[in-house]
């Protein structure tokens, strides 16, 4: 999956994709049974990153769910992200910006769901 041209929040300097050694050093599903993944998911708040797209928030996000796409967005608002659960589409109350889309297309069956083991 990549995002619209334009769109990446890799684009701001604010978001970095995380692999490990365990994972082949690729951005799939597996990443999120490594140590590493582990730990990040426990600690990434008190470096001000958040982990971007939650699991379940797809239709919030607008995105799949990526263990391995983190953003900094201070250890305020990532502590306050972690506490609570919420996306930044949460917080900031809005919709992202393909909701429709990504509800068409789940609409006709088109989005595939990721397992854990994929």
């Amino acid at each position: 999956y990549h995002a619209i041209p334009g769109t990446s929040e890799h684009q701001t300097g604010l978001a970095v994709d995380i692999v490990c050694e365990a994972s082949e050093y690729k951005n799939e599903p597996g990443f999120e049974s490594t140590k590493e993944y582990i730990w990040l998911k426990e600690n990434c708040y008190k470096y001000g990153f958040t982990l971007r797209y939650l699991e379940g928030k797809e239709a919030i996000t607008g995105y799949l769910y990526e263990p391995w796409h983190y953003r900094y967005v201070g250890v305020e608002l990532a502590t306050y992200l972690m506490k609570h659960s919420l996306t930044l589409e949460e917080y900031y109350n809005m919709r992202a910006p393909y909701y429709a889309l990504y509800e068409f297309f789940k609409q006709k069956n088109l989005v595939t769901e990721r397992s854990n083991n994929e």
